[in-house]
């Protein structure tokens, strides 16, 4: 074995992949040991047909294994077309072809020889796929596309919905379980203005913006881009005087909400003693081998850099400890219900199959006490947002349950909120009070005492 691409993965049980050279043959290695060498013969094509590379390799949690292939026909060296393989268990046994040159899409052939690109991402549970891809359109001013899950979402040349300008190319690629997706490239439009993040197939940020109080100067260009199951957005960008890393709770709003977390220049504690060990230098982000920028779900972003700690440079994976953000908001009450309070309920929205653990939804209002007296705690730990997107919450008495996701029952369930009076809705983290607790305690309408470590959302 020698040598290897910068491209690799890696499962959640110790499954792994990268392409080395095996006894000089380009190919792909996995926990498993050799699954395809180049000049032999290709998986999924009819016999003779010879694979030509092996190369882009990478691995979702399960550790079923993607990379991007070539194949010759008549048995030669030459690349005639590419495929992207997968492999569950990363297993010979069980490779087989996700996309390869001459599938049609909405009437269009993937072109020979490479039409199907380096730049892909599938979602860690195997459902979404997004692609940069060459067409077979007679051209070359029409023939990049974005696959996603089969349909072309974006072609060059085609209007890209800013109507200044159309889409041009297509780089870096990301998407998350639920089908959120993100990718970056240039438009037609002036090269002052011509890089850009799309979110959802809508442009969102572009060269030229201020995001996070840094101007993205004149040639400014995307390093990477990525999305996790949390709807949360890294993203690095190059531009005159630097280059850094942002970071937004939410995807659909990062041109806004992106906050800058670290840029070429900034001293970093790499063993955690307190103090600064080394410089960030350079962010190895690139489209051209691996994106080297991966979001966790946790709240680390993992970024390839090079640090320098006072002599020379040294390559490393560092992990960024990203802001808390919200899972989830309150999206519908209902309260005040005339007559018996049977039927109340709240209706929280977020990312699907999102944990709710460590959040609690209360009610602030009066009581014996005075104002800022806890009327209602209703933990919410062990329940998860369901696949629409919205989780109901009521009590047994309610006509409602058969489309609750949480029914509560018996006296003082929290459901039976507070009539024709100031109440506060919360939905709060990591909450340590109890029913009853009177949070402000000299009733001047600021809290004296506030037992949670953050609020998702008010009302």
């Amino acid at each position: 074995l020698t040598g290897g691409e910068g491209t690799m993965g890696v499962g959640n049980n110790g499954e792994f992949i990268y392409s080395p050279a095996v006894n000089g043959d380009d190919s792909v290695w996995t926990q498993n040991g050799l699954l395809l060498a180049d000049n032999t013969q290709a998986p999924g094509f009819p016999t003779g047909t010879i694979n030509t590379f092996n190369s882009r390799p990478t691995m979702i949690p399960s550790g079923t294994a993607h990379w991007v292939s070539g194949f010759n026909e008549t048995g030669g060296t030459t690349t005639e077309g590419r495929m992207l393989y997968s492999s569950p268990g990363a297993l010979t046994s069980t490779t087989s072809i996700v996309l390869r040159s001459d599938d049609v899409i909405d009437g269009l052939a993937i072109d020979r020889p490479s039409g199907v690109g380096f730049d892909y991402n599938i979602s860690d549970d195997g459902s979404q796929h997004i692609h940069d891809l060459l067409m077979d359109t007679g051209g070359t001013i029409d023939d990049d596309a974005v696959y996603l899950n089969g349909s072309l979402i974006a072609r060059e040349s085609f209007p890209n919905g800013s109507g200044i300008d159309n889409w041009d190319n297509f780089d870096s690629m990301s998407i998350n379980n639920a089908g959120m997706y993100a990718f970056s490239g240039d438009t037609d439009g002036a090269t002052t203005s011509d890089e850009f993040i799309a979110v959802n197939g809508v442009i969102a940020i572009r060269e030229g913006d201020t995001i996070g109080g840094v101007t993205l100067a004149s040639t400014a260009s995307v390093g990477a881009v990525s999305i996790n199951n949390l709807g949360h957005v890294a993203h690095i960008w190059s531009f005159s005087g630097g280059e850094a890393l942002f970071f937004a709770c939410d995807a659909t709003d990062i041109a806004l909400g992106s906050t800058l977390m670290l840029a070429v220049g900034d001293e970093v504690d790499v063993d955690g003693n307190g103090s600064a060990d080394a410089t960030v230098t350079d962010f190895n982000a690139t489209n051209t081998a691996g994106p080297g920028l991966l979001l966790a779900e946790d709240g680390q972003i993992f970024v390839e850099v090079d640090l320098n700690y006072g002599a020379s440079d040294l390559e490393a994976v560092i992990a960024v400890a990203a802001p808390t953000c919200a899972v989830a908001a309150i999206n519908e009450i209902r309260t005040d219900q005339p007559s018996a309070d049977n039927d109340e309920y709240f209706e929280l929205t977020g990312m699907a199959g999102v944990s709710l653990d460590g959040l609690s939804y209360i009610v602030i209002g009066d009581g014996t006490g005075g104002s800022g007296v806890i009327e209602a705690v209703i933990p919410l730990t062990g329940t998860t947002i369901p696949g629409d997107g919205y989780f109901l919450a009521l009590e047994d008495t309610s006509i409602y349950t058969p489309s609750a996701d949480l029914i509560l029952s018996g006296a003082g369930n929290g459901i039976n909120f507070e009539n024709s009076d100031n109440v506060t809705h919360m939905l709060v983290r990591d909450f340590t009070g109890a029913n009853g607790d009177d949070l402000d305690t000299d009733d001047d309408g600021i809290l004296n005492v506030t037992p949670w470590s953050a609020i998702d959302d008010c009302v």
